[in-house]
């Protein structure tokens, strides 16, 4: 039912809100790193780095699972780049968050082609709204990303991430 598909997306992106700004800690915990590192480990770490550079395969494959993941979120749900693309990037992938933001924007457009003609054939547009809609989302996108979001540090744009999903999570849930 609708109110069950609304629920999962509001569980997922609650789940999801601590985990983008919280990864590197994550990643540490994982790692069992901690400050008082030997010389040794560093070499031992930094050896094992160079030796295994990943496959074509290895870096293509997440990339293809989140986009076929993702679509079909998006054709479900309606979203997509920025609630489930760019958390799966920055969790499965070495991608920083600018990057993972930059190639989420990138990936998302040809989707966004396909459900724009997928509800036009059902008549699910509203014709009248979507032009001075899409030219207010432009003009945000630009000022947002040029003039804002690629001069905040890493942290601040993962922190900001996190407390936006928490939020829109929890509207979510709770309109469901």
């Amino acid at each position: 039912s609708e109110r069950s598909l609304k629920r999962a997306l509001g569980a997922f992106m609650l789940v999801i809100a601590p985990l983008v700004p919280g990864k590197k800690y994550l990643d540490d915990w994982l790692e069992g790193n901690d400050k008082a590192s030997t010389d040794k480990q560093v070499q031992t770490q930094i050896d094992n780095s160079v030796a295994h550079q990943p496959s074509n395969l290895e870096r293509l494959l997440p990339a293809s699972f989140i986009g076929t993941f993702s679509g079909f979120l998006s054709g479900m749900f309606g979203v997509g780049g920025g609630a489930i693309v760019v958390p799966s990037l920055v969790l499965s992938t070495d991608m920083s968050h600018h990057a993972a933001l930059g190639t989420s924007l990138c990936a998302m457009v040809l989707p966004a082609m396909v459900g724009v003609l997928t509800h036009a054939n059902k008549g699910n547009v509203a014709w009248r709204v979507a032009p001075s809609l899409a030219l207010g989302s432009a003009v945000g996108a630009y000022i947002g990303g040029k003039e804002i979001g690629l001069h905040l540090e890493e942290d601040v744009l993962r922190g900001g991430f996190g407390v936006l999903m928490l939020v829109l999570g929890a509207r979510t849930w709770r309109t469901a």
